[in-house]
């Protein structure tokens, strides 16, 4: 008998008895987790064909008992949940043996796709994406990442167990979306997930954007059916229920499912949240707090409850991003326990994604094609480089496109030119076929489509269609052919470049980021730095100054000549750039910085060329200037901060290089009372609280930390961290606990150690603590509620005695009772509740969010941002008050020895003696109340003005004096020429009936003989509204000479004696308010819209003074009134409700400083005579603010200083001078 034929006995078997052998095969290979038996059973399939060509027939076959079992296996999941491991684990295999099976047959025959018999599962659009992600209806040509799919879901499973949350990482390139959308997702629908009803599990999927709380609040909204806005409000302030709206959302989805499974949706199905380039929430979200709350609102999500678990939600993003990842606390321990990194594919897998979806889609693959792929693609990256996949995507995508009826061949690999160029060739083919006007736009359309980050490195954004075509109307067809070629994505209205492998790929689009990507990057940063300095409330502190602001300052023409292209230009960055044009940066880096810089400026300054020095001592004298600018500069920094050192560092700039600009530094320096300043918090500073003994300063923070500062040793004692919602902060008489509130109850500490004593459960959102005098109690309150503990075992008691709470946010009082600091949004005063008045005041030219002041009254501590500053009073400004009693007018004479004040309780004039009242007035009428009053030139005359009428009232006997003038109308205002010659009156027709008032005013100043009585001169048009209100409309020059008025928008002067018009000011004085002229009657000056007008008539010019920093520097309640110091040197503006007094250089326009006044004065008068300024308030009292220190700023900041630089300080600051070789405040 000859020997049989293997060949003819197969084929003689009947064809059920084979298909039954190999479906056992099958079962038992995918029964294993054995990589080596999968290959070897694929690899005997394909052998059958390729030995036995009659079983073609056969392979289809077997290709339809792989589907059916795997469609079994889903099945008996279904079914039998408790074996969902084996059954995943079989249908993984199974997926690998078919990408196997597929992959051997086109390596055998040059034929990627199962024979011609079988029709293709995959009869859409190309089988292939390009640079577009996979999504979950495109899992059947998703090939290459079976394995890894089936990882990420046994990783998914564990991390469910514990916080809910998985994130997914990588390098860009690695294919984290995809394996996502394509892999992960479809797994959980096909039951590959060992979770009961995870297969009906509803998904959310979204990219964080600009504003990544609005997307998920949107998503929300759609999945419950809910108002989108309403959603986003509550997770911005309760980013927790987010979990709440999870629930809602898989109880909405639980309707869509099987009637027979809706109950086990319903009771503990998941809403299964994907975020894909999460790294979106860095390179695009500016909002810090809306940022914060959407990734809380994540883990609230993920987080397990004690009811059925809300979601799970799955994090991808890019590898270079986990630093910032790892920067969020809660991230931390996600990251490590539950990270699951996606590398490179293997390059086997490279070749399924070649041949799976071709095969899929019924297509052959050219004998040869797959190899010369995968090693070009081996030559143009890198084996284990994750810009493989991308790249390979797209070179399929482009080959499908040119397929011929034989299916993907290599002639059409040629013709893209290879895999290394695949991308470029398709942009560029793109690029070739628009017009030139369309080639313009897709310049601008990239460009608005990335953004370059602070370090210049380019990432994708989104933008939406709509707000494109808008802008350009024409670029409709340019979209449309970048998508059709994957390099763009439109997703409903929006439209983003498909991969950044496109931004490395694609020479040309390169080419367009080079030519401005430093001038985006620069304003990028900016952009950043803006919207910090705005969440903190415009704090000077933020804003740039020296180097760093004049490098954006010189680019700043760029972006305002195309805001279009730099899409980040916006008013806040415009509004920082201009609130850093005045205002000193507070920030300890900045000094340092500024010294660092001036020794560079000054090696370069000797060496580049063409700057030569012909002799040593233009060399010094160069130093010493920039050096001096610098320490002035650097001593603004300062300024609020340490004043000392700021007073120090103007002294020194002022011993190098004598300038008006190194005076004002001095100027500005003086009166700081801030001795030093902590960085206390990460985040703002919450409540501040003094201990009764005075040792420790307690302070809370926003990022729920507390903190306790030993005063004596000057350094920090304590810290407690990781606390929810902290705030009110109280001391126990003896110092020995400190309480503070927090979400999880009240606790009570030992300072010195941070040893917890208790925690007392207690409502949230306590507004305040004290103990009881004795220490026996503590006292708690929230709104109207209270609560009391008994200090000795903290349990709930009724204190013996109702507590005293002081409901004025703004004032704290110290232990002991005697102190109290009252502060407003840039001053900070201390009171004296014994005398019952203030005695120290300071402007602190910062927001303040809370003070407290220490029992003795030596100190004060204010919480500016996330800083402690400590003050010490004695250096704050003395208040001067003496009280008046309420009044609606004051007047002082020229030299500032005498007061007048009138009111609806009568008349009262005093001499003031050293600035005070003498003890008995020198009239007192309670029976002649009064609108105006004017003292007489002479001093001994007072002029009362009231209603219809006015009286001369001589002071020495009290009774009236006749004169030759009068009035029959109501008197707006009336003044003296300085010798008393002349007299002017504003009046007007009074037309109240009842308790109506109505006053018709003239629009004209009359001009009377103060001897005759006879009309002098008449000018207008004046506003006698603004008269009425106190301010000088009408000016006299000391000299008794001139006149000058604002008359119809213009000031016009007069000589008095021929009634002539000697002068017209030019300028802009239609919103102008008082006019005053300068000692000399030289200058002239008003309170314009933004800053005081000056006008020098010698010269003939108008001085400009410069604008205060910050925008609402002239939103006050009061028009500001402007006057010239004796010497005319500086300008004075009076009239703010900050209580504030304004210092300008009159001949450079510099704005100086602003020196603050207590008492909120309703009035304010400046006595150039006197060298202060007095001010009236609501209760009558009058507060004394001097300057005399204008006469001598350098004596001034030096005995404010009381010291000079130390040795480590002038090294840090002076640079290359030696140590002593110029007296600083030293001699």
């Amino acid at each position: 008998m000859s020997p049989s034929n293997p060949r003819n006995e197969l084929g003689q078997q009947p064809r059920g008895d084979v298909r039954a052998a190999v479906e056992a095969v099958l079962y038992a290979a995918t029964d294993t987790d054995d990589e080596h038996l999968t290959e070897i059973v694929a690899a005997h399939l394909s052998r059958l064909r390729e030995d036995f060509g009659e079983t073609d027939d056969l392979l289809v076959q077997v290709h339809r008992a792989l589907d059916l079992l795997q469609d079994g296996l889903y099945e008996r999941e279904t079914r039998r949940r408790t074996e969902t491991d084996e059954s995943r684990l079989r249908a993984v295999q199974l997926r690998l043996i078919r990408e196997e099976l597929v992959g051997l047959a086109g390596r055998l025959d040059g034929a990627g796709a199962v024979p011609e018999q079988r029709s293709p599962r995959w009869q859409r659009e190309s089988p292939y994406q390009g640079l577009w992600p996979f999504e979950a209806d495109q899992a059947p040509v998703f090939y290459g990442r079976s394995r890894l799919t089936a990882e990420l879901t046994g990783h998914l499973e564990a991390c469910l167990d514990r916080t809910g949350m998985a994130v997914v990482t990588g390098a860009s390139g690695a294919g984290k979306s995809s394996l996502v959308r394509a892999g992960l997702i479809p797994a959980i629908a096909g039951g590959q997930l060992p979770i009961e009803g995870s297969s009906d599990w509803p998904v959310l999927t979204l990219t964080p954007g600009p504003n990544p709380l609005d997307e998920l609040a949107a998503h929300l909204a759609a999945a419950t059916g809910t108002d989108a806005e309403a959603i986003r409000t509550t997770l911005a302030s309760r980013p927790d229920q987010a979990r709440h709206y999870a629930r809602q959302a898989v109880i909405a989805h639980a309707e869509s499912v099987e009637p027979e499974r809706r109950d086990l949706v319903r009771g503990s199905g998941r809403l299964l949240v994907f975020v894909d380039q999460f790294e979106e929430a860095f390179t695009l979200a500016r909002d810090d707090a809306a940022r914060s709350a959407f990734i809380d609102a994540l883990f609230a999500i993920g987080a397990k409850g004690t009811d059925a678990p809300a979601g799970a939600v799955v994090i991808g993003v890019r590898g270079d991003f986990i630093d910032r990842c790892a920067a969020i606390p809660a991230m931390v321990p996600v990251l490590r326990r539950h990270s699951f990194v996606v590398g490179p594919p293997e390059p086997e897998e490279l070749r399924q994604v070649i041949t799976g979806p071709a095969a899929e889609a019924g297509l052959r693959v050219e004998e040869g094609l797959a190899d010369e792929i995968l090693a070009d693609l081996r030559a143009a990256t890198s084996a284990a480089s994750p810009g493989a996949l991308p790249l390979l995507s797209q070179t399929m995508f482009s080959i499908w496109q040119r397929r011929d009826a034989s299916g993907l061949t290599r002639a059409a690999y040629q013709e893209i030119g290879g895999v290394a160029r695949a991308i470029e060739v398709a942009a560029e083919e793109v690029h070739l076929r628009l017009t030139p006007r369309q080639r313009t736009l897709t310049n601008e359309l990239f460009r608005r489509l990335t953004v370059i980050d602070r370090h210049g490195e380019v990432s994708r954004r989104r933008a939406g269609r709509s707000d494109l075509l808008a802008v350009f109307p024409d670029l409709a067809p340019v979209l449309e052919m970048f998508t059709a070629a994957r390099l763009l994505v439109m997703t409903g209205d929006t439209v983003e470049i498909a991969h950044d492998v496109l931004l490395r790929s694609w020479k040309r689009l390169d080419t367009w980021l080079q030519s401005d990507r430093m001038h985006r990057a620069l304003l990028t940063e900016v952009a950043d730095d803006a919207a910090e300095w705005l969440d903190h409330r415009r704090d000077p502190s933020f804003l740039y100054r020296g180097a760093k602001f004049e490098t954006a300052q010189s680019t700043r023409a760029a972006w305002d000549s195309n805001p279009d292209s730099y899409r980040e230009w916006n008013e806040d960055v415009e509004s920082f750039l201009n609130s850093a044009r005045h205002a000193a940066t507070r920030r300890s880096l900045a000094r340092r910085t500024a010294a660092i810089s001036v020794t560079a400026l000054l090696a370069v300054s000797v060496t580049a060329a063409g700057i030569a020095f012909n002799t040593g001592s233009e060399l010094r004298d160069e130093r010493n200037r920039l050096l001096a600018d610098n320490l002035a500069a650097t001593s603004g920094e300062m300024a609020g901060r340490d004043g000392d050192l700021s007073r120090l560092l103007a002294a020194a700039a002022w011993d190098l290089e004598p300038s008006a600009d190194h005076q004002n530094a001095m100027v500005g320096a003086v009166g700081d009372p801030v001795a030093e300043t902590v960085e206390a918090h990460l985040d703002d500073v919450q409540q501040l609280a003094y201990s009764p003994t005075g040792e420790y300063l307690a302070s809370s923070g926003g990022e729920g930390d507390i903190v306790v500062w030993n005063l004596e040793r000057g350094e920090e004692q304590s810290r407690i961290e990781g606390l929810e919602g902290t705030g009110a902060l109280a001391f126990s008489p003896t110092g020995d606990a400190l309480a503070f509130g927090a979400d999880d109850g009240v606790h009570v500490v030992s300072p010195a150690n941070a040893t917890e004593q208790a925690v007392l459960a207690a409502p949230a959102d306590l507004s305040e603590f004290q103990f009881s005098p004795d220490g026996n109690f503590l006292l708690a309150r929230d709104g109207d509620q209270t609560a009391a503990w008994s200090t000795e075992d903290y349990e709930p008691a009724k204190a013996e005695t109702e507590p005293t709470w002081n409901d004025d946010e703004h004032r704290a009082v110290a232990a002991g009772g005697r102190f109290a600091v009252e502060w407003s949004a840039d001053a900070v005063t201390l009171i004296d509740l014994a005398l019952g008045q203030p005695v120290r005041t300071s402007y602190t030219r910062d927001l303040i969010i809370d003070a407290a002041v220490n029992p003795d009254g030596s100190a004060i501590a204010i919480a500016v941002g996330s800083e402690i500053r400590n003050i010490a009073t004695a250096d704050m400004t003395a208040v001067d008050a003496f009280d008046t009693g309420v009044v609606d007018a004051l007047d002082f004479d020229a030299n500032g020895s005498m007061l007048a004040v009138t009111g609806a309780e009568g008349t009262t004039v005093w001499a003031l003696e050293d600035g005070q009242l003498a003890s008995e007035p020198l009239y007192n009428a309670t029976s002649r109340p009064g609108d105006l009053v004017r003292l007489h030139p002479n001093g001994e005359e007072v002029l009362i003005a009231d209603e219809g009428r006015y009286r001369l009232i001589d002071l020495e006997t009290g009774t009236e004096v006749d004169v030759p003038w009068n009035s029959e109308d109501w008197i707006a205002h009336i003044d003296f020429s300085p010798d008393g010659r002349w007299i002017t009156v504003i009046d007007g027709e009074n037309n109240s009936e009842g308790d109506e008032v109505s006053l018709t005013l003239d629009q004209h100043a009359t001009i009377l003989d103060a001897e005759t009585g006879q009309e002098h001169l008449t000018i207008e048009p004046v506003n006698g509204e603004t008269a009425m209100l106190g301010e000088d409309t009408v000016a006299y020059s000391p000299d008794g000479q001139q006149i000058a008025a604002i008359a119809g928008g213009a000031v016009k002067v007069w000589n008095l004696e021929s009634g002539t018009v000697t002068a017209e000011i030019p300028g802009d004085f239609a919103t102008a308010s008082g006019l005053r002229f300068s000692a000399d009657s030289d200058r002239l000056v008003a309170s314009g819209e933004d800053a005081p007008l000056v006008w020098d008539q010698s010269e003939n010019q108008m001085l400009t003074m410069e604008q205060p920093p910050g925008e609402d520097a002239f939103s006050v309640e009061f028009d500001p009134v402007a006057s010239l110091t004796a010497d005319g040197g500086y300008v004075i503006q009076t009239g703010s409700s900050d209580r504030t007094v304004r210092i300008w250089d009159a001949d450079t326009g510099a704005y100086i400083t602003a020196l603050a006044m207590t008492g909120e004065p309703l009035l304010q008068r400046h006595l150039p005579g006197q060298g202060a300024v007095l001010g009236l308030d609501a209760e009558g009292s009058v507060h004394r603010q001097e300057y005399d220190f204008l006469a001598d700023p350098y004596g001034a900041v030096c005995a404010e200083a009381g010291r000079t630089l130390t040795r480590d300080e002038w090294d840090e600051y002076l640079p290359g001078i030696g140590y002593g070789s110029i007296g600083v405040c030293n001699g």
